[in-house]
């Protein structure tokens, strides 16, 4: 793993990610909230051609296709309850497993 500067925001903002060599890059990048991951993300996905994923957008995602893995978030969601980590790590497998993602690299 090679840890990169990020790309700097327009608020003078900056980041370090992880990045992994290889056909499809892999990228992860962690903060507070409101640190500038989202502005962040935006640059290094249009810098590097990545697919840019959210868990939030994977869940929604999941729930509306209903897998097996959106059904049971499904059911966490509409509880009004967090979604546990178990169903998030299945969600984010199904996600990575797809062509998209291992032909162009993600960014997490």
């Amino acid at each position: 793993y090679q840890p990169i500067p990020a790309p700097r925001s327009r608020v003078g903002k900056s980041a370090f990610v992880t990045m992994r060599g290889g056909a499809g890059k892999k990228v992860i990048i962690a903060g507070a909230p409101a640190s500038g991951k989202g502005t962040q993300c935006e640059m290094i996905k249009t810098e590097f051609g990545l697919v840019h994923l959210s868990t939030g957008d994977m869940l929604r995602a999941a729930v509306a296709e209903g897998t097996e893995v959106g059904k049971k978030a499904k059911s966490y969601m509409d509880g009004g309850k967090l979604v546990p980590d178990e169903v998030i790590i299945g969600v984010v497998q199904d996600r990575l497993a797809m062509d998209d993602c291992k032909e162009q690299g993600w960014l997490l």
